[in-house]
């Protein structure tokens, strides 16, 4: 979803901020060719925020929802997830998450829940479990932190895990999202282990990859993320995945306007 995409799906409100340097008073300014002064800039500058909707469903069932709030200006970003089985406003009446998403898509999704939290998503990025799955294998393998021994088995579900550290990927990530845990206990669950899936994937080498791995993800999704977008943020994520004190904090449950929990 990513996921990720973590990371990657920055929006426009999150700007380079960049500013000139100055010439230093013992060294002479940078020329061209023909003697003009060549300005140099400062890294982009940590600052700006915005409000991530991933989602992972197909037909008319959504699998689990996170809302990523990311802060540059405090290095945090903070990881809610929703609750799938919330009655929306959708086309003057009353609707379930799964009714909007199979009747209106990811953008009507989004847009129900923003209204539902009294807010707006910045950019949305929605998959089938399939492609979830093909995403994360490229991103690659993410630890989660298992709290208590996880034991799920249905015809074409097996999922097992002990509790302590795993390092999970494709598939296997998909299940625990999924299947971890019932009721609110799944919600927290889902928040640990996307935190733990941005801080995994939001590091030089996978930054590194650039517009080849952001042309693989994107067409895997539903979403309004553009090229233009990646190309703006490519440098702020580039300072992001080099940047140890930014935070990765599974926040629970998003919680409604005015602090209650939804």
């Amino acid at each position: 979803v990513i996921v990720l995409t973590l990371a990657y799906f920055l929006i426009r409100r999150i700007g380079s901020e960049t500013a000139p340097s100055e010439p230093s008073q013992t060294e002479a300014p940078s020329t061209d060719a023909f003697g003009s002064v060549v300005q140099t800039t400062q890294p982009p500058v940590l600052s700006g925020s915005c409000d991530l909707l991933f989602g992972c469903g197909e037909g008319d069932r959504v699998d689990f929802l996170i809302r990523t709030v990311v802060d540059l200006d405090e290095k945090t970003v903070r990881v809610f997830a929703i609750p799938t089985d919330l009655t929306l406003s959708y086309a003057g009446a009353q609707a379930s998450v799964h009714t909007v998403f199979a009747e209106g898509g990811a953008s009507a999704l989004a847009s129900a829940l923003g209204g539902y939290y009294s807010d707006s998503f910045d950019r949305y990025y929605f998959c089938s479990p399939n492609d979830f799955a093909d995403v994360t294998k490229l991103l690659g393998n993410a630890e989660i932190h298992v709290k208590k021994e996880v034991t799920y088995v249905r015809e074409d579900v097996s999922l097992h895990l002990q509790a302590g550290k795993h390092s999970l990927s494709g598939e296997e990530l998909y299940d625990y999202l999924v299947y971890a845990d019932t009721g609110d206990a799944l919600l927290s669950a889902q928040s640990e282990a996307f935190a733990a899936m941005l801080r995994a994937y939001c590091v030089p080498a996978t930054v590194g990859e650039g517009e080849t791995l952001f042309s693989r993800i994107i067409n895997k999704a539903q979403s309004n993320i553009t090229a233009f977008d990646f190309a703006e943020v490519q440098p702020l994520l580039e300072q992001m995945a080099q940047n140890t004190d930014m935070q990765y904090l599974s926040c629970g449950i998003a919680p409604l306007a005015g602090g209650e929990d939804a």
